[in-house]
């Protein structure tokens, strides 16, 4: 009708349209609309007369188009407001003045709100992080005080598990040419071999990376710049790997290469300590001997195994003189 051409040019000038309707009176439509443009519906002015009808009929006229009761339809046109006109325009300006000012507070409203949310959100997300990292820190007492590196790895993945969700893992490390799992740990849909293809893509690499549709992420292990292995994550459904979510794996991975460098660490004190232990002993088996030609002896044999030498012989000092030994 002609009320909805009206609002529709309100929409287009963002300005009252005052329209003369198809029954003779005479009306406006006042958009409500924010100083920033922001459209929140109408205001419907009412209908009136400029000034009184001196001639009725054509009211009659429409109520027997539209077939309603002539004398009531009269009456009720003769009912309508009078408003002079000029009277009628400055109403309506006021009018569009109020309606911008409510568009105002509720665009203004709205703002807050969308601030609010923000707000809300961002500290969920803050809340959610933080207790994100602290269920990963949380696990690295285990990297120092556990003596199985396997247990210890296992753990490790468990708790990222509980962080982010997936259904499959692997800790693939390198020991010289040969690079080999220390864990996998699938439901059985993905085998060791399928595991080290991803694994050996993350081999040299210096971030985490996402494969087959971001499905499986591969985090390279690496301590002090040096490349121990590589992690890998699995999800079987299609429900792919965020970036938020490799970032806090990436975390892991680092606690999984500190915990083989550890291990390794640990290994190589025992053994080296083992080795000091031994000598300290023959040296001791050695001081107790009165014998000088036997110590003398040990003495050789020891220098000959450490420097996988052939054999040995003890010169004396003066020139000319025979060996010892």
């Amino acid at each position: 009708g002609c009320d909805v051409a009206a609002m529709r040019e309100s929409e287009a000038t963002r300005r009252p349209t005052t329209f003369r309707c198809w029954a003779g009176l005479n009306d406006s439509t006042v958009p409500i609309v924010s100083s920033d443009g922001r459209l929140f519906g109408h205001f419907l002015a009412g209908q009136v007369h400029y000034e009184a009808p001196a001639d009725t009929s054509g009211f009659r006229a429409i109520a027997r188009e539209i077939g309603l009761d002539e004398d009531a339809y009269e009456a009720a046109a003769r009912a309508v407001r009078v408003i002079p006109e000029a009277v009628y325009r400055h109403r309506i300006d006021c009018l569009g003045i109020l309606a911008r000012m409510i568009a105002d507070q509720a665009s203004a409203a709205l703002a807050n709100r969308a601030l609010l949310d923000d707000a809300l959100s961002a500290n969920e997300q803050t809340r959610r992080m933080t207790a994100e990292l602290e269920a990963i820190a949380s696990q690295v007492s285990l990297i120092a005080g556990g003596d199985d590196l396997l247990a210890t790895v296992s753990r490790l993945v468990d708790a990222a598990r509980d962080v982010v969700p997936f259904d499959g893992a692997a800790v693939f490390l390198q020991q010289g040419a040969d690079f080999s799992p220390v864990l996998v740990r699938d439901d059985g849909l993905i085998d060791a071999e399928q595991y080290r293809a991803v694994a050996a893509a993350a081999r040299n690499a210096q971030d985490a990376l996402l494969l087959e549709q971001d499905r499986a992420l591969a985090i390279p292990l690496v301590l002090d710049g040096q490349p121990l292995g590589a992690l890998v994550l699995r999800r079987h459904a299609p429900a792919a790997f965020s970036a938020h979510d490799r970032d806090l794996l990436t975390i892991v991975g680092g606690q999984v290469a500190t915990a083989v460098g550890v291990a390794r660490l640990r290994d190589d004190t025992e053994r080296v300590l083992a080795l000091a232990l031994a000598r300290d002993g023959e040296l001791r088996q050695m001081a107790a001997e009165v014998d000088g030609g036997a110590i003398l002896v040990r003495l050789l044999d020891q220098a000959v195994q450490s420097l996988d030498a052939l054999d040995a012989a003890l010169l004396p000092r003066d020139e000319g003189a025979e060996a010892v030994l």
